[in-house]
C-alpha cells in the first residue's frame, strides 16, 4: 500500500500573489515553483489537486522553522543530501530549503515526530511540466508527478 503524500487543507502554498491556503489551490491556479539545484523561483501552472487519507502526520522541526502537519510521504527536498527525502525518512542530519524573503536558506533538521491521525485529509498539487518542486508552509516539498 502505497504511504501517503500532502499536507492538510490549511497548509500555505507561495503563490505569485503571496501565502494561500492549499485547500484553496485549483487546477489553472498559478503557484511558485522551485528549482531546488539552483534554488530559484518561478510560476507554474497547477493541473490537478489530488486528495488522499493519511493515518499519521509528522511534524518537521528545524532551527528557526516548523513545519505544522505533512503526510509520512510528502517528499522534502533535503539540500544536505541534494535529494528529495520522505518526511518520515527526514533525520537530524537532513537540511531542508526554507524560504527566507526571496532567498532559499538550509535549515537543520532538529526532529521529525510522528503523531497517529486516522482519517486526516491530505492534498497534494500536480503542477504543469518541468515544474517539480513547490513551497509548502515554507519550505521545498516535491509535488506529486501525475
Amino acid at each position: 500500500m502505497p504511504v501517503p503524500l500532502g499536507f492538510p487543507p490549511e497548509a500555505s502554498v507561495l503563490t505569485p500573489d503571496g501565502p494561500r491556503p492549499l485547500g484553496s489551490i485549483q487546477p489553472g491556479d498559478r503557484v511558485l515553483a522551485v528549482d531546488a539545484e539552483a534554488r530559484t523561483l518561478a510560476p507554474a501552472r497547477v493541473v490537478a489537486v489530488r486528495e488522499e487519507v493519511a493515518d499519521q502526520l509528522v511534524t518537521i522541526e528545524t532551527d528557526g522553522h516548523t513545519v505544522p502537519a505533512a503526510a509520512p510521504g510528502t517528499g522534502f527536498y533535503d539540500a544536505f543530501e541534494e535529494l528529495f527525502r520522505a518526511a518520515g525518512s527526514l533525520s537530524a542530519l537532513s537540511e531542508l530549503l526554507v524560504v527566507e524573503g526571496q532567498a532559499l536558506e538550509p535549515r537543520v533538521v532538529l526532529e521529525v515526530p510522528e503523531r497517529d491521525a486516522p482519517g486526516a485529509r491530505v492534498l497534494h498539487l500536480v503542477l504543469e511540466a518541468p515544474a517539480h518542486a513547490l513551497v509548502v508552509d515554507g519550505v521545498v516539498v516535491r509535488h506529486k508527478e501525475g
